[in-house]
């Protein structure tokens, strides 16, 4: 039991895992082939993860056309927007009506699905850290999360070389 980032913390289980073979200062290419059994250990324990807490389906264009039209009245109210990416969401809203029809499933999300909270055990994998789990949203922002983190995180830590 503990307080870190004002954030309370109750340890319920010792879990034996190792952590991912990614980590910030990593060569993708070096350790790509364990690696690559990780990314898709971790893509079917989300598959997963998401079928089983699903509550609903959506219609996918007014549903991105709300969270559209949200972000962007959050990004202007914050004044963190500039012209060309006010018009890259307008063409955006306007190329939805290509979704006319789909439906997209509503499930929980962990809200930072990446490698620092994926622990990897004889038994599977382990998923830590929920302070930015959502109840009911679209799968995506875990999936891309989890693809692009290691991406990012290498191009930066390099950059910063």
């Amino acid at each position: 039991h503990g307080t870190i980032d004002d954030i309370t913390f109750t340890v319920s289980e010792f879990i034996e895992a190792k952590r991912s073979v990614f980590s910030f200062n990593s060569s993708i290419e070096k350790i790509a082939k364990e690696f690559d059994k990780e990314i898709k250990s971790a893509i079917g324990f989300l598959a997963l993860f998401q079928k089983y807490t699903k509550t609903m389906d959506v219609e996918a264009v007014p549903y991105i056309r709300v969270f559209l039209n949200n972000s962007r009245e959050i990004l202007e109210n914050s004044a963190l927007l500039e012209k060309d990416t006010i018009n890259y969401i307008d063409n955006l809203s306007g190329a939805l009506g290509a979704l006319e029809g789909v439906t997209i499933p509503l499930s929980a999300q962990h809200g930072d699905y990446d490698f620092c909270n994926t622990l990897f055990s004889r038994d599977g994998i382990r998923i830590v850290d929920f302070e930015h789990f959502e109840q009911e949203r679209p799968p995506f922002l875990d999936l891309v999360t989890l693809l692009l983190n290691p991406v990012l995180v290498s191009y930066e830590y390099k950059k910063s070389d």
